[in-house]
């Protein structure tokens, strides 16, 4: 929930074939403001494509100094001990963009169990609780992040 307190606009980062994706920037009443976005990768994409052009919208989100969280289904197994997923985890923990979710998000039978969805953000600032959701609704797990950002009350100055 997005309190009065906030004005949000969507703002374009990526147009890349097999990646949707939507950002919305947030606002608080002191013009201070951060990125929310959610991406979803096709399994057929390739990897190393998909880690270049996220890595390019991360940059530019870095230039301009931007809190940004990210939420994710990447197709990418966080879990998995294959070079090209650790390559991708490794460069984007390099980008200042830490992953959240440990817990597994998809369980299918006769595999092991994977992380396929993603929290990534670059805020120390605020508190974070992330998490998975324990509910079948797909072959994946919802994942969710509550963060608390309270607005700086503006201070006023009293004209004598």
């Amino acid at each position: 929930m997005v309190s009065a307190l906030f004005i949000c606009s969507e703002r374009c980062l990526i147009t890349a074939y097999l990646i949707e994706d939507i950002w919305v920037e947030v606002t608080d009443v002191n013009n201070t403001s951060f990125l929310v976005g959610a991406l979803y990768s096709h399994p057929k994409n390739n990897t190393k494509h998909f880690g270049e052009i996220l890595e390019n919208s991360i940059n530019i989100l870095n230039m301009e100094r931007k809190t940004f969280y990210l939420l994710d289904d990447f197709n990418i197994n966080a879990l998995s001990d294959n070079t090209v997923d650790k390559r991708f985890i490794n460069n984007m923990q390099s980008l200042g963009a830490y992953q959240m979710i440990t817990l597994p998000t998809r369980f299918m039978l006769h595999q092991k169990p994977s992380v396929l969805d993603h929290i990534y953000f670059n805020d120390f600032v605020h508190e974070l609780q992330p998490g998975v959701l324990q509910y079948d609704i797909s072959d994946h797990h919802p994942i969710f992040l509550l963060a608390k950002i309270v607005p700086k009350q503006s201070k006023l100055t009293k004209c004598k």
